[in-house]
C-alpha cells in the first residue's frame, strides 16, 4: 500500500510503502527522494530499501518504515556533515 506521509528531515525526504505477503506477513519498505516533489512520482528501484524483517499486521510495518527512514537519515545527516 502506498500514500502514507513522507518522512522529511535534515534536507532528505523518504516515501514509505507496505505490501501483505501470501504468507499474511507485512513487509514494508523506503524509498529515498531528492525532494518531496520527487517523492510522489514513481521512486527509482535503486533508491528503495526493504526494511528488515516482517510483521504481523500493517501498522507494525508502518512503524518499521518510519523508525528505519529516520535512523537512515540521522546516519546519512552526520556522513554528509564529516565531508
Amino acid at each position: 500500500m502506498t500514500g502514507y506521509p513522507l518522512v522529511e528531515q535534515d534536507g532528505f525526504c523518504a516515501s514509505v510503502s507496505t505490501q501483505k505477503k501470501p504468507t499474511c506477513r507485512w513487509v514494508s519498505w523506503v524509498s529515498w527522494e531528492r525532494d518531496r516533489y520527487f517523492a510522489h512520482l514513481h521512486p527509482h528501484v535503486a533508491q528503495t530499501q526493504q526494511v528488515p524483517n516482517d510483521y504481523p499486521n500493517e501498522e507494525a510495518a508502518l512503524a518499521a518504515a518510519y523508525q528505519f527512514a529516520r535512523e537512515r537519515i540521522t546516519t546519512l545527516s552526520q556522513d554528509a556533515s564529516l565531508r
